[in-house]
């Protein structure tokens, strides 16, 4: 995966946070539609050892797809997914949501639109362990 300014992205530069992992694209309705229910979930976890990295993965989406997703979540953590990142999660369906525990293990994903309440519950758990 790809930052917008290019350089790479990786989970071991967010070592020791709950990070929850979205991918999306500007194409995909339930995906944009769930941008408030992440934007939430990123005010409500700031404060904690939480992240949340969103990836694109339109490769014809992006730069353009990442600065519209900036502007609505601008504490996100915006990149460009690639074949490797899409494989490795399971992301053949968006959007995919994939949460990994402090230790970078999978704790929990989810395909398709997830409420705010089970996202919420789901993070909970895994920041307290």
């Amino acid at each position: 995966a790809r930052q917008l300014d290019g350089t790479a992205l990786s989970l071991l530069a967010l070592a020791g946070n709950v990070v929850l992992i979205d991918f999306w694209s500007l194409a995909c309705g339930p995906c944009v539609s769930q941008m408030p229910i992440l934007s939430a979930i990123e005010s409500r976890f700031h404060h904690r050892p939480f992240r949340l990295l969103s990836l694109n993965v339109e490769p014809s989406e992006w730069p353009y797809g990442g600065e519209w997703l900036k502007q609505r979540i601008p504490a996100s953590l915006v990149g460009r997914a690639d074949s490797s990142s899409v494989a490795a999660y399971g992301a053949t369906r968006i959007p995919r949501l994939v949460l990994v525990g402090h230790d970078g293990v999978v704790a929990n994903a989810f395909t398709g639109r997830t409420d705010e309440a089970t996202l919420i519950a789901a993070i909970e758990r895994v920041i307290s362990r």
